[in-house]
């Protein structure tokens, strides 16, 4: 008969994952009789005999599925020769959605390990809420904040910025679609209003910075350079009066060299201060008319010579626009007065 009883305990054992040892004072027995009794406990379970005390601990893995479960085995070798089995399971639920707390509110996202990309909802303690990819508890990846001021962001994030190619929604109705970088627009992208103002070409922190294309609401056009928001470099000016201005600008106003078609057909090259003519400048009239000399806060003042169309020639001192002061006029025949 087999020395060995089973004794199953209740599946709501806790588990104990380590095997059970038991001190307990063992008969000694001599001779081939022990022998015998020891071979024949060992050899019908499969175990190997160590004297006194002798464990087994064998770990059956679950079943695969939604639900995994573990079994665990412990043998302890009793006084009179037999061994007692105890055999415990759990059952290990799947991983659910869980919260989490990472400077902000409430996160809801799929359980991942650290530097995985996983899907949830973040809640930002102004109110906005994000909806998408998340890494280590910040929004990295694709995703879509809407903030509590009414503006919409939906694209690329990275380390909780946003990062990428993406586009905003502004309460006011306009829309900006284009990079950004460490959550700032910074790069290529396209601003349009409700009222019909647009910019088309490259930001810099949030800014209108480097070569664009700047559409008013009155349908002006400027192309050229911006700096911090500003038209300031060299540019073009396309008012839909008929004016025209190419050259340079400061401050979002004609500053420095440039040339200047007005709607009257009067051409002027040279010096501009605050949007004013001011410096040494020539003025073409549309009938051939020509002014050459100085400005003085976009008036003829100063030195200067006027071209007539029949040949005469003045040159002399103006002031405020009207010749006045030591002057010389020559005609066209060779005449001086």
């Amino acid at each position: 008969a087999s020395a060995f009883t089973a004794k199953e305990s209740s599946p709501e054992q806790k588990l104990d994952v380590k095997p059970k040892f038991e001190k307990t004072t063992q008969r000694k027995e001599t001779g081939k009789k022990a022998s015998e009794k020891s071979q024949l406990s060992a050899s019908e379970k499969g175990i190997k005999s160590t004297g006194k005390k002798q464990t087994i601990a064998e770990k059956k893995k679950g079943e695969k599925g939604p639900k995994a479960k573990k079994k665990v085995a412990s043998l302890v070798l009793n006084e009179d020769g037999t061994y007692t089995a105890t055999t415990v399971e759990k059952v290990e639920e799947p991983r659910k959605k869980k919260k989490m707390d990472a400077f902000v509110d409430e996160i809801v996202m799929d359980t991942k390990f650290d530097n995985e990309i996983t899907t949830g909802t973040i809640t930002l303690s102004d109110g906005a809420v994000y909806v998408g990819d998340i890494q280590n508890n910040v929004m990295h990846g694709q995703g879509k904040c809407t903030y509590a001021n009414g503006m919409i962001y939906e694209g690329e994030w990275a380390e909780g910025l946003r990062h990428g190619k993406g586009k905003i929604v502004y309460k006011n109705g306009g829309i900006f679609e284009g990079d950004f970088l460490n959550g700032k627009i910074h790069g290529q992208g396209v601003y349009k209003s409700p009222t019909g103002f647009s910019y088309t070409g490259q930001w810099e922190n949030d800014q209108k910075h480097g070569h664009g294309v700047k559409v008013f609401e009155n349908k002006d056009v400027y192309t050229g350079e911006f700096v911090r928001d500003q038209q300031e470099g060299y540019g073009k000016l396309v008012q839909v009066k008929g004016t025209t201005y190419e050259g340079h600008f400061q401050q979002n106003l004609r500053n420095g060299e440039g040339t200047l078609r007005d709607d009257k057909g009067r051409v002027y090259a040279g010096s501009f201060v605050k949007n004013l003519k001011h410096g040494f400048g020539v003025m073409t009239m549309k009938d051939g008319t020509k002014y050459e000399g100085e400005w003085f806060s976009d008036r003829r003042h100063g030195r200067g010579k006027l071209y007539f169309t029949d040949g005469g020639v003045y040159e002399g001192q103006f002031h405020h626009g009207d010749r006045s002061g030591e002057g010389s006029y020559k005609d066209d025949a060779g005449g001086k007065y």
